[in-house]
C-alpha cells in the first residue's frame, strides 16, 4: 500500500503540472510565451504549488489512515516556505522583471528586477516583525514562534481573498456551465453555412449603400449622428454575426461532446458546492452536527480508501471553486483592469497577478479543510504539528474564527451578486455605444 499511494501522488502531481502548464498557455498571449519564458515558468510553477496543498494534506490524511510511518514534516516544510518564496520573492522577481523599463538590456533588466525584490522583501520582512511583535501573543504568555505567526498572518491575508473569490465561486460552476450550455455555438451544415453568408453578403452590400450615403451627407446635426450610431452598431452586429457562422461551421462533434460534458460535471460541481455550504453553517458556524467530517469517518470505515478519495475531492472543490470565482470577478468586474483574464490574449503580468493572489488564497483553503474535517484528519501532521501551532497565536486566531463565515455568506449573496455582474456588464455595452458617438 505504501508503494501505491506513494505512486498515485506522483502521478497526480504530474496530472496537476500539466493541467496548470495547459492553463497558463491556454490564457497567455502568444508573444508572451516565446518572450518571457521565466515568468511563463513561474506562473506554471504557482499554480501547481497551489494544487500541491490540497495533494500533500490528503497524503498526510491517507498516511494516518492507511498507518504507512511516513514523516512528512519535511514534506510540509518544503511545501510551506516553497510557497512563501514563490509569494515574496519568485512571482515579485518575475513581475519587475516583466516591467522593467530596460528592456533592451537583459543585465541592466535582471539587476533592477532583482535591486525591486530585495526592497520589496526587506519591507515585507520589517511589516512582519513589527507585527508579531505588536500582536504576536501566545495563550501561554510571550510571543508566538515566528513561524507560527507567519503561517497565521498567511491565511488571516488568504481568507480575504479566499472567501471572496471561493465564496462566489461555489455557484459560479454551475452557473458559468449552464451559462456557457445556453450560450454553445451549434454546429450548420454547408448548404445552412452558404446561406448565411449569401445573407449576410447582402446585409453588407446594404450598409456599404448606407455608409456612403452617410459619408456624402453634410449635416453633423443630432439626427445625423444618431443614424451615425446606429449604423456602427448594425456594422458591429454584422461582423459579430459573421465570426459566429464561421465558428458555427468548423464546429466539430467532439466540440459539442465537450459541451454537454462540461455541463454535467459542472452541475456535479454545483451540488458539491451546496454541500459545503451546508456542512459549513451546519459544522463550522453553528457547530451542530459534524455532517460530511462524520460521513468521512464512517465511510473511511467501510471503505477507507473511498474515504481518502472523497476527502481529496471536497478539498480539491475548494480550489477549483477559487478559481472559478477569478473566473467571474476578473471576466465581468474588476478593481484592477490588470487582473482581466482572457482566453489567448492574457499578459503574463496579469496571470502573475492572479497566481500571486490564487496562492495566497490556497492557505486559507488548506486552513479551511483542516478545521472542516477535523476528526476525519485528526492526528495528521498538518493538525498536529501546523495548526496547533498557529491556534496559539491569540488574536490571529480569533481573526481566522470569524473570517470563516464569510465564505458561506458569500456564497448565499450569489445570486445578488450576479444580477449586479450582469447589470454592469449592461452599463459597459451602455459605455459603449456612447463612445462611438
Amino acid at each position: 500500500m505504501l508503494w501505491w499511494t506513494i505512486l498515485v501522488t506522483v502521478v497526480l502531481a504530474l496530472v496537476f503540472a500539466f493541467v496548470s502548464l495547459y492553463v497558463v498557455y491556454r490564457f497567455c498571449a502568444p508573444e508572451d510565451r516565446k518572450e518571457r519564458k521565466f515568468a511563463f515558468v513561474i506562473a506554471v510553477w504557482g499554480v501547481t504549488l497551489s494544487c500541491l496543498h490540497i495533494l500533500v494534506f490528503t497524503l498526510d490524511v491517507a498516511n494516518v489512515k492507511e498507518t504507512l510511518h511516513l514523516h512528512l514534516e519535511g514534506v510540509w516544510g518544503a511545501v510551506l516556505v516553497s510557497s512563501t518564496v514563490t509569494v515574496v520573492v519568485l512571482i515579485p522577481l518575475s513581475l519587475f522583471h516583466y516591467d522593467a523599463l530596460d528592456s533592451d538590456e537583459e543585465k541592466s533588466t535582471v539587476g533592477v528586477a532583482v535591486a525591486r525584490t530585495a526592497a520589496l522583501v526587506c519591507v515585507v520582512t520589517a511589516i512582519f516583525f513589527a507585527f508579531w511583535w505588536l500582536i504576536g501573543g501566545s495563550d501561554s504568555g510571550g510571543h508566538s514562534s515566528p513561524l507560527a505567526f507567519l503561517l497565521s498572518f498567511a491565511v488571516v491575508v488568504g481568507w480575504m481573498v479566499f472567501s471572496w473569490m471561493g465564496g462566489i465561486g461555489f455557484f459560479a460552476i454551475p452557473f458559468c456551465g449552464v451559462y456557457s450550455f445556453l450560450h454553445r455555438t451549434i454546429p450548420i451544415s454547408e448548404p445552412e453555412y452558404e446561406a448565411l453568408c449569401s445573407r449576410m453578403h447582402d446585409t453588407s452590400g446594404r450598409l456599404l449603400e448606407v455608409g456612403k450615403q452617410l459619408e456624402g451627407q453634410s449635416s453633423k446635426g443630432r439626427k445625423h449622428k444618431n443614424r451615425v450610431i446606429e449604423f456602427k452598431r448594425q456594422v458591429r452586429n454584422l461582423e459579430e454575426r459573421f465570426a459566429a457562422a464561421e465558428t458555427a461551421f468548423h464546429t466539430s462533434d467532439s466540440v459539442v461532446l465537450l459541451n454537454y460534458v462540461w455541463l454535467v460535471v459542472s452541475m456535479i460541481g454545483g451540488c458539491i458546492s451546496v454541500v459545503w455550504i451546508v456542512h459549513l453553517f451546519v459544522h463550522n458556524v453553528f457547530q451542530l452536527h459534524p455532517f460530511l467530517d462524520g460521513a468521512l469517518v464512517n465511510l473511511s470505515g467501510v471503505v477507507p480508501m473511498a474515504g481518502t478519495l472523497t476527502f481529496f475531492l471536497l478539498s480539491l472543490h475548494l480550489l477549483l471553486a477559487t478559481l472559478a470565482g477569478f473566473w467571474v470577478v476578473t471576466q465581468f468586474t474588476t478593481p484592477f483592469p490588470v487582473l482581466h483574464m482572457q482566453k489567448g490574449a492574457t499578459t503574463l503580468n496579469s496571470i502573475l497577478y492572479n497566481i500571486e493572489v490564487l496562492l495566497i488564497g490556497s492557505f486559507a483553503a488548506l486552513y479551511l479543510c483542516a478545521i472542516s474535517f477535523s476528526e476525519y484528519a485528526a492526528n495528521t501532521c498538518l493538525l498536529t504539528q501546523i495548526v496547533q501551532k498557529m491556534n496559539t497565536v491569540t488574536y490571529m486566531h480569533n481573526i481566522m474564527t470569524y473570517l470563516q463565515y464569510g465564505q458561506p455568506a458569500l456564497a448565499l449573496a450569489f445570486p445578488l451578486i450576479a444580477f449586479a455582474i450582469w447589470k454592469l456588464g449592461s452599463c459597459c455595452t451602455a459605455e459603449r455605444d456612447e463612445a462611438d458617438e
